[in-house]
């Protein structure tokens, strides 16, 4: 495929392009302008990159670079195409993202840190949540709940008693608990799924709802000074898809400067 700006590219080259935020339709390379198109483009790149590469990354442009200059003879990054035009092109994204404090959202966001292990055993220092979705009928039993309730007991009796007393408080969907387990860890009830079953083909989860809430976690998060670790919420019982889930991390946590690390159990 041809890109105005640096010519002909393999899939990888356009793959990252994306993924720098890089308005591909344009003579000369330039970052898209519309925020939402950014991310979105961003996150179609990251995607690509990982069906191509079998690595994931997050958005880290340099770490990127990094593996696809080592194995680039592999995956096409430095066919001779239009390698030395779209290595200076990323150069130049990551050297905006350093230097441009404060700008647009592409030097803002943090990119998802993808760990595999376990979310309820987070390494990272000083303050930590971690998030989770509960649905909006008072049932905890199945899934990551279970991980859950076998380290702290407080997290599913503050919900239990949430629920019990939703006539009285916030309950409800887009809801949100904040549990202390440690000194320097809390659980984030969120509820994000209605009910526990399909309704036609319709999956328990709100994607609204998830959005809603993780904006109250970004407000506790920079209230501690805390680092946000997830397992991927909502695609388990809930019957999301991460697809729409990420954009929502992204806009949330990420580009707020949230530091977020998603684990896959293994």
């Amino acid at each position: 495929m041809s890109i105005p700006a640096v010519g002909r590219c393999t899939p990888v080259q356009i793959a990252i392009l994306m993924l720098a935020g890089y308005d591909l339709s344009e003579p000369n390379p330039t970052f898209i302008a519309d925020e939402q198109a950014r991310l979105a483009a961003m996150q179609d790149g990251h995607r690509d990159l990982v069906a191509m590469t079998c690595q994931d990354y997050g958005f880290d442009l340099i770490l990127w670079r990094r593996y696809l200059i080592a194995y680039g003879e592999a995956h096409g990054y430095t066919h001779p195409y239009a390698f030395k035009s779209v290595d200076k092109a990323i150069e130049r994204a990551i050297a905006t993202a350093e230097s441009n404090q404060g700008g647009t959202s592409m030097s803002r966001t943090k990119p998802i840190t993808y760990l595999k292990g376990d979310a309820t055993a987070p390494g990272t220092i000083g303050n930590k949540i971690i998030c989770h979705v509960c649905n909006d009928i008072g049932g905890w039993g199945k899934g990551f709940v279970v991980a859950i309730s076998k380290k702290w007991p407080q997290p599913e009796a503050a919900y239990r008693a949430w629920y019990r007393d939703r006539n009285d408080n916030d309950f409800a969907l887009g809801g949100v608990q904040l549990v202390q387990v440690e000194p320097e860890l809390w659980v984030a009830n969120m509820i994000g799924q209605h009910g526990i079953k399909r309704e036609g083909s319709k999956p328990p989860i709100r994607y609204e709802a998830i959005e809603v809430a993780l904006k109250q976690v970004a407000e506790e998060a920079m209230t501690h000074s805390a680092n946000i670790h997830m397992p991927r919420i909502g695609c388990g019982l809930a019957g999301g898809t991460w697809d729409k889930i990420e954009p929502i991390i992204l806009r949330t946590l990420c580009d707020k400067g949230i530091e977020v690390f998603v684990y896959d159990f293994v």
